[in-house]
C-alpha cells in the first residue's frame, strides 16, 4: 500500500508540474513523458498485486478441492459403516430391525 500511495502522490505533483509548464515546450513534452512512464508503472504494479491475489485465490480453491475430494469419500465410507454396523443386524436376530434398510430392501430385492 506504500508503494502504491508514493506512485499516486508522484503522478499528482507530475501532473501538477504539467500543468505549471507551458505548451508546446520541449520541457512540457518530456514531463508529459515522465508521467506516462509514472502511470504505466502504476498500471504494472496494479497487474503484479492482482496476480499475487488471484495466485492467492487459486492455491485456496485448490487446498478446498482437495479437502471436499477427501472428506466426501470418508464421510460416504463412514455413513456406509455405520449403517452397515447398525442396521443390518439380521444375522444375530433373523429380521432386519431399521424401517429404512426393510423398505431399501424390498425396492432392491426382487419380488415373488
Amino acid at each position: 500500500m506504500e508503494i502504491e500511495k508514493k506512485l499516486d502522490e508522484a503522478i499528482e505533483s507530475a501532473i501538477d508540474d504539467v500543468n505549471a509548464l507551458n505548451g508546446g515546450t520541449d520541457e512540457k513534452v518530456k514531463a508529459s513523458e515522465a508521467v506516462a512512464k509514472l502511470v504505466q508503472s502504476k498500471i504494472d504494479y496494479d497487474k503484479a498485486q492482482n496476480e499475487k491475489t488471484a495466485t492467492k485465490r487459486r492455491e485456496i480453491k485448490d487446498w478446498v478441492n482437495i479437502g471436499l475430494q477427501t472428506v466426501v469419500p470418508l464421510a460416504g465410507f463412514i455413513f456406509y459403516d455405520v449403517w452397515l454396523r447398525k442396521a443390518l443386524h439380521f444375522e444375530e436376530f433373523g429380521t432386519i430391525k431399521s424401517p429404512m434398510t426393510r423398505g431399501l430392501l424390498q425396492k432392491i430385492l426382487p419380488k415373488k
